[in-house]
């Protein structure tokens, strides 16, 4: 096959379009293991004895059986505040990032307080050295339980410096004795706002997946 320099021009216009495609779709992943907890809380770490984080049944796409959610529980009195986090290590500087998630606080529960999320972005590995850069996502409170409710910051900038991130979704108790309990579901964190799809498929489920006849 013989190529005139328009036809040329054409294929190589393709191949572009087609590299910056598979840029923009590896942009697109999320960057947060277990995302979904199909199975378990791995890889995220609690801070005892003030609180506890293990796996629930309750999932923010209702998935039944399939999939489930992290839930933590806040032992300390009031007022005071307790996390959970999660060190990602291999990311990017000098670009922006989206990152967000699903909460939900379940009703009847005698303190009042409040769950929400934010990523801190290191210059080391390991979420040490400086900390560059911080994205705020806002939660609720127990003013509005019973429901799964999304929170986002889908453009937050960072340094040319950052190569970790720890994300921490902290449970604060304002009133009341006894345990606080409170959900996240649906975790990520990906370059670039917006992203393609976040399901990982931990348990081997396609339960978020509808079938078109």
């Amino acid at each position: 096959m013989t190529l005139n320099s328009k036809g040329v021009t054409k294929v190589l216009l393709f191949c572009a379009a087609t590299v910056a495609v598979g840029i923009s779709q590896a942009n697109a992943q999320n960057l947060v293991e277990n995302s979904e907890f199909d199975a378990n809380v791995i890889p995220w770490e609690d801070t005892p004895p003030f609180n506890e984080i293990q796996w629930d049944t309750a999932d923010h796409s209702e998935c039944g059986s399939a999939s489930g959610s992290a839930q933590m529980t806040h032992l300390a009195d009031p007022p005071s505040s307790t996390n959970v986090s999660y060190c990602i290590n291999g990311l990017a500087g000098g670009i922006h990032y989206s990152t967000g998630a699903f909460f939900r606080i379940p009703p009847g529960q005698t303190p009042t307080g409040g769950i929400s999320m934010n990523v801190s972005f290191y210059s080391e590995p390991d979420c040490t050295g400086t900390m560059t850069n911080q994205a705020q996502v806002p939660g609720i409170n127990t003013e509005e339980t019973g429901v799964w409710v999304y929170g986002a910051n889908e453009d937050q900038n960072t340094a040319a410096s950052v190569s970790s991130a720890l994300i921490r979704v902290a449970l604060s108790k304002t009133t009341g004795a006894g345990p606080l309990v409170a959900r996240f579901d649906g975790v990520w964190l990906r370059a670039e706002p917006d992203f393609l799809f976040g399901d990982d498929f931990e348990s081997g489920s396609d339960c978020r997946w509808n079938v078109t006849p």
